[in-house]
């Protein structure tokens, strides 16, 4: 079934801007700092752009490895339990050296750069080379330890060796959770970030205690309470996991893209015309206006205007873009894009039938024209070699309505055109 999306992608990679491969930086972009396993335990233990608070490099939900302290100790109950009962283990714990060894290769490839291992799979495995965030393959980590989380929810017990570890388990987690609390008003004088980071360790201790006290009153599996003890726990994880993604998913009302929406302002109805976005305005849109890695609590109301003129965004007022934001271009389409990249020239504008050009400086100069969709050539000009195809893309004395291809045919000295 993965061939399905496997084998077009295969393709596209192959005739994309990666096709060759990307440099080593590119590919190491995103490497998991071996520090921020602290994420496990702690989601915001570095602060987070909930909030303005995140005071490290990177992007937030790209290290985004949490997936509740309860499960967490549940996926490590799992391997334990495992290894006790290994020899007469019931079937569901044979899966566990499998998903052990997802969770480890994720972690270590997660690590990019940090170790020899990815460097090498870049250099000499194939693929490895196309793509950039070795911090992504954590969804093997994150995967593997929701499954083992499972799985060691039957080894949750209630024995008296259990429950003693449980009582003491919990009365340090409480000692801890009181003084983090007593400490917050000192913690953080002249040193933020330490501040940042005692305030996220707080959920520690608390989930653990949550934990312990769940631990000490679980009732017997025929107990009538028991039913009322399994909601107990799936709410506690729910509340830890809710206040970890508090407030990391802002929204916008549709109303306030329309009204603010610059086409619709000036009259132009949607589907006449294509928009182009200048390179330097989409980067500058993206990261300092409306997705900035430090801080979520983006201004809308003074965003809103640009966001419709990023690639997607443009669906929600219906109007075709000639930008696109997907990671895999076809190279020549990729190459064009970067060649014209800081504004598009009135004649090839007006062969792409663009009708509106987003400058830098936030001018909206329109370019209203007669293009059509679809045209006749009556020849293709051949350039032998790529910087001359580049440079006639561009030229204002050359027909923007030439298809130019490299080879060794020439180009004609004119050229009839019809426009349908």
């Amino acid at each position: 079934m993965a061939t399905l999306q496997l084998a077009p992608t295969a393709e596209l990679l192959g005739q994309s801007q990666r096709g060759e491969g990307v440099d080593f930086d590119f590919a190491m972009n995103f490497s998991y700092a071996p520090a921020r396993a602290l994420n496990f335990l702690a989601p915001t233990i570095f602060g987070t752009p909930a909030d303005g608070s995140y005071f490290t490099q990177g992007a937030y939900f790209e290290d985004a490895v949490y997936i509740g302290l309860i499960p967490l100790i549940s996926a490590f109950a799992a391997v334990f339990a495992w290894l006790r009962r290994r020899k007469a283990a019931l079937p569901v714990y044979r899966t566990v050296p499998f998903w052990l060894i997802i969770v480890v290769i994720g972690f270590i490839f997660a690590l990019g750069a940090n170790t020899p291992i990815f460097p090498f799979f870049y250099r000499n495995i194939p693929t490895f080379d196309m793509f950039q965030a070795p911090v992504r393959w954590h969804l093997w980590t994150v995967f593997g330890l929701s499954v083992l989380a499972g799985i060691g929810a039957s080894a949750w017990g209630r024995d008296f060796r259990t429950r003693r570890w449980a009582k003491r388990t919990l009365v340090g987690s409480l000692g801890a959770l009181i003084l983090l609390l007593v400490g917050q008003p000192f913690l953080g004088i002249g040193n933020e970030p330490l501040g940042i980071l005692s305030r996220g360790l707080i959920s520690v201790p608390l989930f653990i205690t949550a934990a312990a006290l769940l631990t000490l009153t679980q009732p017997g599996g025929g107990s009538p309470r028991y039913g009322r003890w399994v909601i107990a726990v799936l709410v506690v994880i729910a509340v830890d996991l809710g206040i970890a993604s508090w407030g990391l998913n802002p929204t916008i009302s549709a109303e306030t893209l329309w009204s603010n929406t610059v086409a619709y302002e000036r009259g132009l109805s949607p589907r006449t015309f294509r928009a182009f976005v200048d390179r330097r305005e989409e980067e500058r849109v993206k990261f300092d206006c409306l997705f900035r890695f430090d801080d979520y609590r983006t201004d809308f109301n003074r965003c809103a205007i640009k966001l419709v003129w990023l690639p997607n965004a443009n669906i929600y007022i219906h109007t075709p873009l000639i930008n696109n934001f997907d990671p895999l271009l076809v190279a020549h389409f990729s190459q064009f894009y970067q060649l014209v990249g800081d504004g598009i020239p009135v004649d090839v504008a007006d062969a792409a039938n663009i009708a509106m050009q987003y400058y830098s400086d936030g001018a909206f100069p329109l370019y209203v024209t007669n293009a059509a969709q679809a045209r006749f050539v009556e020849s293709a000009c051949w350039h032998s070699t790529q910087p001359d195809m580049e440079a006639a893309l561009v030229d204002l004395d050359i027909s923007p309505s030439q298809i130019h291809i490299l080879g060794d045919a020439g180009c004609p000295e004119t050229i009839l055109r019809q426009t349908m």
